[in-house]
């Protein structure tokens, strides 16, 4: 149904990825003052990024395993419907739910890009919030 909608996906349906995510965990938060707006960040499954989310939200994420090249979405003060990928940018169905949080995790090796901006859009088309996200590149091995 949102793919007919030309404000969301301008170009045709063919040129878009759709891309698959498993939800990890889900449900109420109570938002510290003032951060009640749709917020989305993009992270890996590292201490540094678990204790921004937890000192700057006061959320605590549950134990997590990811296998190789998955990547983190946290979907604050919103339920993330659908994800469709082209070129540099991930459109993000989603509808706005106070005090909800959804953590998804993704593939990020189906980006052949790496430089992508996700963009959280309504089903009429009003722009909720926009996360970029870079790829971890490795640091290139010195020949001997």
């Amino acid at each position: 149904m949102a793919q007919r909608n030309p404000s969301l996906y301008p170009y045709p349906a063919v040129q878009y990825i759709p891309l698959l995510t498993a939800t990890i965990a889900e449900g109420s938060w109570a938002p510290p003052p003032g951060l009640d707006r749709p917020a989305l960040h993009v992270g890996r499954n590292d201490p540094d990024w678990r204790e921004f989310l937890r000192r700057t939200y006061g959320l605590t994420l549950p134990p997590l395993t990811l296998a190789s090249g998955e990547i983190l979405l946290l979907g604050l003060n919103l339920r993330l419907l659908d994800l469709k990928y082209r070129g540099y940018f991930v459109t993000t169905l989603a509808e706005e739910a106070p005090h909800f949080y959804q953590l998804l995790r993704l593939k990020q090796n189906i980006f052949y890009k790496n430089r992508i901006i996700f963009a959280v859009v309504t089903r009429d088309g009003r722009k909720l919030c926009w996360q970029p996200w870079e790829r971890e590149t490795k640091p290139a091995q010195k020949r001997a």
